[in-house]
């Protein structure tokens, strides 16, 4: 009988706080502009198809990750040139958020601080929490959850004056395409980058709550991230949330509930509660990459350098704020496609052949 690593209420917990957490602040999707709403639902739909082909690559193989059944599929070889090519992916990842972090911190506080300062000491503790396994994490989730859903609901009603359903009118009218784009975004970031839970978690349990644990959280996620985005548009209108570069922040400025004189202080919460479960769970798929190609005993033991080697990083990448969103959204949801669907899916058809022949 599988061990499984955490219950299956924190495991969907942790999943929709790693989905959602971000998007208090990032918003993904706004290619869509007013009808991001409607690329949030059709997102949402085509997650769960991909969740179909998730659950029936680990169905493949019971009892082994994804990295496992990379190995299995394609042999020893391949499969360690493969794994080391998601290892890099993992770590770009893992640098990727720090720098969220990173401009976060600049832009909305402290904007002299060093960059060392700004993130080191979250990663620092990111490493002393993956040390300690899944199973802390996925605890501090199950509270942290809650806590997001409060926070779109104390938004929705303490702007619920300022609201405008105007806002959102009429449907379609910059035509189908930024919808489409929207949609791509969405289902790239946040829904595809669940493959890691299949590196670091969901291997541990059974076929049926496998189901139950993507698609619940594909779901939660799917109506917090509805709720939110038609929140944003219908309080800043279209031309101003898509020129903020933390749209969601913005949106929480305009909060006034008694000792809460605007509510930065909810946004920056939410952010920082989800970076910290976003980098904990790349940094760990990151080592466990390292430990299949090198065929280590433990992940745990190179959490550390690996880290540090991601603090190192964060001075050689982007010139700007601007130059990093552009970096996501036009060039990053690109290649991300290939590693967490084209990939996947291949892996799939190609371990359905492989056994098929096998008993053949």
């Amino acid at each position: 009988m599988k061990k499984e690593l955490v219950d299956y209420k924190e495991a969907i917990a942790i999943i929709v706080l790693f989905e959602v957490g971000e998007f208090s602040i990032l918003a993904s999707g706004f290619s869509a502009k007013k009808d991001v709403w409607i690329s949030v639902i059709i997102a949402t739909i085509l997650s769960l198809i991909l969740m179909v082909a998730y659950v029936n690559l680990l169905k493949l193989y019971p009892n082994s990750n994804f990295l496992d059944i990379i190995m299995k599929v394609f042999g020893k070889r391949i499969g360690k040139l493969l794994i080391a090519i998601y290892g890099v992916y993992c770590f770009d990842l893992t640098v990727l958020v720090l720098i969220d972090v990173l401009h976060f911190i600049s832009v909305t506080s402290f904007d002299k601080t060093p960059r060392i300062l700004s993130v080191g000491l979250m990663a620092i503790v990111c490493v002393w929490v993956c040390r300690r396994g899944i199973n802390p994490l996925a605890k501090i989730c199950r509270v942290f959850v809650i806590f997001i859903y409060a926070y779109i609901i104390i938004t929705a009603i303490a702007l619920l004056q300022e609201t405008d359903v105007q806002n959102l009118r009429p449907i379609l009218n910059n035509g189908i395409k930024p919808v489409i784009k929207g949609t791509f975004e969405l289902v790239i970031y946040p829904y595809g980058e669940i493959l890691m839970f299949l590196i670091v978690l969901l291997h541990s349990y059974k076929t049926k709550k496998v189901k139950k644990i993507l698609y619940t959280s594909t779901l939660l996620s799917g109506v917090y991230m509805l709720a939110m985005s038609s929140v944003i548009i219908m309080v800043l209108g279209e031309n101003y949330a898509t020129s903020l570069t933390f749209i969601s922040y913005g949106v929480a400025k305009h909060i006034e509930i008694g000792f809460l004189k605007r509510g930065e202080i909810l946004a920056a919460t939410s952010f920082t509660v989800a970076t910290f479960v976003k980098i904990s769970v790349y940094l760990m798929a990151t080592s466990m990459c390292v430990q299949k190609v090198f065929d280590l005993r433990s992940y745990k033991k190179i959490l550390l350098p690996i880290i540090l080697i991601a603090l190192m990083f964060i001075y050689f990448n982007f010139e700007s704020i601007m130059s990093y969103n552009e970096y996501i959204f036009e060039i990053y949801i690109y290649y991300a496609l290939l590693f967490l669907i084209i990939v996947p899916i291949f892996i799939l058809v190609a371990g359905l052949i492989r056994k098929r022949l096998k008993r053949e």
